[in-house]
């Protein structure tokens, strides 16, 4: 299930967001460690599974495609393959917000997607 969670975020959502309004674009570059005896991955599982709780469908569409870029950044890498056409709006706007986190380190969108469900 956590595996395909960014995923799930984009399609289904179903539990609000606190911070909906005036979506931010979290300080990911820098990042911070692992909190004391748990892992950075386990910090993400931990995430994800907020994200789940929180999100609705009145959440921002911008927000949940930060969370899926960094989400499918940190487990597949740079985007692949070809950008959708025009008329396919939705998986154009995913693969975006991939594409916007090129070359960004694995830890790097682990921290951002923690940051942005935070």
């Amino acid at each position: 299930v956590a595996s395909c969670c960014g995923v799930l975020l984009v399609q289904r959502p179903s539990k609000s967001v606190v911070k909906a309004s005036g979506a931010r674009v979290p300080d990911y570059k820098g990042g911070k460690g692992a909190a004391p005896g748990q892992s950075l991955e386990l910090r993400f599982e931990d995430a994800q599974r907020e994200a789940v709780s929180k999100l609705r469908d009145e959440t921002p569409e911008e927000i949940k495609l930060m969370l899926y870029g960094f989400y499918k950044q940190a487990k597949e890498g740079d985007v692949s393959g070809e950008r959708p056409g025009f008329f396919n709006s939705k998986e154009r706007a995913k693969y975006d917000y991939w594409a916007k986190n090129r070359g960004m380190l694995h830890d790097q969108a682990i921290n951002g997607y923690i940051q942005t469900v935070a």
